[in-house]
């Protein structure tokens, strides 16, 4: 785990967080995909359907949350807090770009 983020100290700001952006946008790709999978399936009794979602709903929080703040969250605790904030800001903007090049891909197909 140290190597790994004596790696990351030593990789450029954006591109951290163009990775962590992109880590994120290929988890809601993969996700969604499970899901379209899933819908084949018989639907669950409604309580069943609502525990599922909200389990689904945090794994998917948990995992999307450490994937954007827990390099940013290591750096903080080392008194880098201005990387730690760049880093947040360039995962957003990836973010950001992966919802509009959606939007767009929906609009183009529609």
């Amino acid at each position: 785990m140290k190597r790994f983020i004596k790696q990351l100290d030593q990789s450029s700001t954006s591109t951290v967080g163009l990775l962590q952006g992109l880590g994120v946008t290929l988890y809601i790709l993969v996700f969604a995909a499970i899901m379209m999978y899933l819908q084949c399936l018989p639907d669950p009794e409604p309580p069943l359907a609502i525990i599922l979602f909200l389990l689904l709903f945090i794994t998917s929080a948990l995992a999307c949350g450490t994937m954007v703040l827990g390099y940013p969250l290591i750096l903080v605790f080392n008194k880098n807090i201005r990387r730690a904030i760049a880093i947040v800001g360039w995962s957003a903007a990836t973010l950001l770009a992966a919802t509009l090049l959606t939007v767009l891909v929906i609009l183009l197909v529609a």
